[in-house]
């Protein structure tokens, strides 16, 4: 019993490695016994490379704290149009212009956006930035900020 559920279990394995790979190369074909199936797929890498650094992991409310986000181009071809977003995972900061164009990136090339973000209550907030283009889009590795209280709340 033991031996047929794991050759069951190596159909099954097998059955899904050749469906991702299917998916991974478009116009692949599985086939299989008397009848035959074809996957069509195609899969959409982004060039680019995205890393977010912020100023400090730790601030007290009200304070301000600087986001650096970092755009890399690992294609063949220039990039035009990239958009980039700051974002949280929850409301309770200001985000001073969470939108920014970087207008084109060549090759190889890297740039740099920054943001300034202040807290208005104390927590921790999860950040990334999300950069968009031509209908693709990927996120930053995420960062957390850490809020302490204070008695300043407002933001300068």
């Amino acid at each position: 019993m033991t031996h047929e559920r794991d050759a069951s279990l190596g159909r099954v394995r097998f059955v899904a490695l050749a469906l991702a790979v299917a998916l991974a190369a478009p116009g692949a074909t599985i086939g299989g016994g008397g009848s035959s199936a074809a996957i069509d797929g195609s899969v959409r890498v982004s060039p680019l490379l995205v890393t977010l650094v912020l100023s400090a992991s730790t601030a007290k409310l009200g304070e301000t704290v600087k986001a650096e986000a970092r755009v890399t181009n690992l294609g063949t071809s220039t990039l035009k149009g990239i958009g980039l977003e700051l974002r949280a995972d929850r409301v309770g900061l200001a985000i001073h212009r969470p939108f920014a164009d970087v207008s084109q990136l060549k090759p190889g090339k890297s740039t740099a956006v920054s943001w300034t973000v202040c807290s208005r209550s104390a927590g921790s907030y999860v950040l990334l930035v999300r950069a968009s283009i031509g209908g693709l889009a990927m996120d930053s590795p995420a960062q957390l900020l850490q809020i302490l209280p204070s008695s300043r709340k407002t933001c300068s």
